[in-house]
C-alpha cells in the first residue's frame, strides 16, 4: 500500500472529528440555553425594507351632500391587508406572554396558552440565526438573534404574517 493511501483516510477522520467538535460550540449556543421570559414584543419592520407606495389614482373629491353620506367600500386587497395586520397584532400579543425554553440537548419548546410546541434547534450564520424545526409538523421556523447576553436576549421571529421583535429575560 502506498503511504499516500494511508494518510487520506486518516486525514478524513481527523477533519470529520474537528468539524463535529465545532458544531454547536458557538458562544451564543451556551448563552441561549435556559428559560426565557418575554419582557416586550413589537412588530418589526427592517430599516432597509422599502415603504409601500399607493398605486391608486387620486379621485376628484365630490363635496355634494349625497357623497358625504356614502362611505367608500373597501377593496378585497384592502380587506386582506387589514386582516393580515390584525393577525400580526394578535401574534405580537401572544408572543408577549409566551415563554421559551432552550435545552442543551438541542431541544426547545414554547408554551402557548392552548398548546406546547416542541422541536430541535440549531444555530446558523455565525450564531446569529436560530433555526427551529417543530417535531409534530416538521415546520421550520427562523429567528435572528440581534443581541444576546447571559441574562437577556433580543430576537426577531419570522412569521407568515410579519416579523416580531421580542426581548427576553432569562429566569
Amino acid at each position: 500500500m502506498k503511504p499516500r493511501n494511508i494518510f487520506l483516510p486518516l486525514f478524513t477522520l481527523v477533519l470529520a472529528a474537528f468539524l463535529f467538535s465545532c458544531a454547536g460550540s458557538h458562544p451564543n449556543a451556551r448563552m441561549l440555553v435556559g428559560n426565557w421570559q418575554p419582557v416586550q414584543a413589537e412588530k418589526y419592520i427592517p430599516e432597509n425594507a422599502g415603504k409601500k407606495t399607493p398605486k391608486e389614482k387620486v379621485q376628484p373629491v365630490d363635496t355634494s351632500q349625497s357623497a358625504k353620506n356614502i362611505q367608500p367600500a373597501m377593496t378585497k386587497a384592502q380587506e386582506a391587508e387589514k386582516e393580515l395586520e390584525a393577525q400580526w397584532g394578535h401574534m405580537v400579543e401572544v408572543e408577549k406572554k409566551t415563554p421559551l425554553v432552550v435545552r442543551e440537548n438541542f431541544l426547545a419548546e414554547k408554551q402557548y396558552k392552548s398548546r406546547l410546541v416542541r422541536g430541535t434547534w440549531k444555530l446558523k450564520k455565525q450564531g446569529t440565526r436560530i433555526v427551529f424545526k417543530e417535531e409534530v409538523t416538521g415546520e421550520t421556523l427562523k429567528a435572528e438573534i440581534l443581541e444576546i447576553s447571559d441574562s437577556s436576549m433580543v430576537m426577531v421571529e419570522h412569521s407568515p404574517v410579519g416579523d416580531i421583535k421580542v426581548k427576553y429575560r432569562k429566569k
